[in-house]
């Protein structure tokens, strides 16, 4: 897998990355707006560079940037979020319109239903490319009972694997609220916040799914925990960037 890095700015005249001021959009919807600085800050962190504070381009404030975040496309530097914020530096529109199709995307369970058994032959069932996100951690209940069965899941993790899981179903971008109340654990009955919709731009889940991974050792689909795996180690693309705000 190869992320596209987004956000970093030239140091001097002559480098081949974009100035920040030059993008500057004092009219961008304010709305658009606060959804791509929201999703900047919420996604997945993906590590923990050594690098030093860098100051604003526009304003010289000390930035943190030693976070380096992904939405499984993209990946930038925790600095970004600023330039957004302060100054209403608009990134490019295919980055834009990315975040925008994400959130808005349909869902669809099927592929969910389809991989029940992870066990079983179709554990490694990849989902199909879709524009839908593919909805997974929802369990059989009376209203549902075509649901995976809780049951039916493996058990057992490899203590790092499952680490990394947790976190990322913890913390990729929240892309909506189902309304829905706290429910309780299948499991062990403990009442779990489950509104929250998150998503990697492929899946999505409630944030009661992790509650599942880590206390109970709940297995998910290979096709799920390969992707995750595929995001933290991906390469990343700097080429993309040079020229993201001429393209097209």
């Amino acid at each position: 897998m190869i992320l596209r890095i987004i956000g970093v700015w030239a140091y001097s005249d002559g480098e081949e990355l974009p100035w920040p001021a030059q993008h500057v959009d004092t009219q961008w919807d304010r709305v658009e707006r606060r959804l791509v600085h929201d999703y900047l800050e919420e996604s997945y962190v993906i590590g923990v560079g050594a690098l030093d504070p860098d100051p604003c381009r526009i304003c010289g404030e000390p930035l943190e940037r030693g976070w380096s975040y992904s939405d499984g496309r993209f990946v930038w530097n925790s600095d970004l979020p600023h330039y957004v914020a302060a100054h209403g530096v608009r990134l490019p529109s295919e980055f834009v319109g990315h975040i925008c199709g994400v959130v808005s995307a349909a869902r669809d369970s099927e592929w969910w239903k389809a991989v029940a058994g992870v066990g079983g032959g179709q554990a490694k069932l990849a989902p199909p490319a879709s524009a839908a996100l593919h909805e997974i951690g929802q369990w059989a209940d009376a209203e549902h009972p075509d649901w995976p069965q809780l049951g039916q899941q493996g058990r057992g993790w490899d203590d790092v694997d499952k680490e990394c899981v947790v976190e990322f179903l913890r913390t990729c971008v929240g892309i909506g609220d189902s309304g829905a109340p706290p429910a309780p654990c299948q499991l062990c009955g403990e009442s779990l916040e489950g509104s929250r919709i998150r998503s990697d731009g492929v899946f999505c889940w409630r944030d009661d799914l992790a509650h599942y991974v880590e206390r109970h050792d709940v297995q998910l689909p290979a096709a799920v925990v390969g992707r995750i795996n595929n995001i933290i180690d991906a390469d990343i693309d700097w080429t993309w960037w040079k020229t993201a705000y001429t393209a097209g």
